[in-house]
């Protein structure tokens, strides 16, 4: 009832409650809602950002100029607090909503740097970046990485994605031949 009187006056089309005893499950109500056609669409399309920071636009930029071949698209970017996202292309009215996750994370904004996030490694493919080292699941130098340990990697000093066998695994960053990894620590093996 709340919520057919509060958003947008949506129509209900049916309702079926799963009683615990009758049903897999600790007991569930489904209620199938129908937009009147007056209504608002729910997705506000070019729904106005809040501008990013020019410190934080110019940061974000040189990193992804040193590092990625793959160039997001700057107003679709938000900053909250020093945690960059980008947020999904066709994005609803938000104000008043508790956001948990903004969009896919691309790293934090820090002093004169940009520190990538693994959720960013994790949604690149290899030919996204300027530099990676390639590994095999059977090299040893693949469980140094998943420790936290340096390795020796030559190359162009910056952030480094690492793979397996084709597939992304995380960030290193590479300073005169050697790889420190910046493998979140809950997903290091010990």
């Amino acid at each position: 009832e709340w919520l057919t009187e509060s958003v947008s006056a949506p129509e209900v089309e049916n309702t079926v409650r799963l009683w615990p005893h009758k049903a897999p499950g600790e007991g569930h109500f489904i209620a199938l809602l129908q937009r009147s056609a007056s209504a608002a669409p729910a997705v506000q399309h070019g729904t106005p950002r809040s501008e990013l920071p020019k410190d934080a636009a110019a940061t974000f930029a040189a990193f992804a100029e040193s590092t990625l071949r793959w160039h997001p698209p700057m107003e679709r970017l938000t900053l909250q607090g020093s945690y960059l996202y980008l947020l999904p292309d066709e994005l609803p009215e938000l104000r008043g909503v508790n956001i948990v996750r903004w969009g896919w994370w691309l790293g934090t904004v820090k002093k004169n740097r940009f520190d990538p996030s693994h959720a960013l490694a994790m949604g690149l493919h290899p030919e996204d970046v300027r530099q990676t080292l390639p590994l095999a699941a059977d090299n040893p130098d693949l469980l140094r990485y998943l420790r936290g340990e340096v390795l020796p990697s030559e190359g162009e000093n910056g952030w480094t994605l690492v793979t397996v066998d084709g597939y992304s695994l995380g960030w290193g960053k590479r300073v005169r031949g050697r790889l420190k990894p910046h493998f979140p620590s809950w997903l290091r093996q010990m």
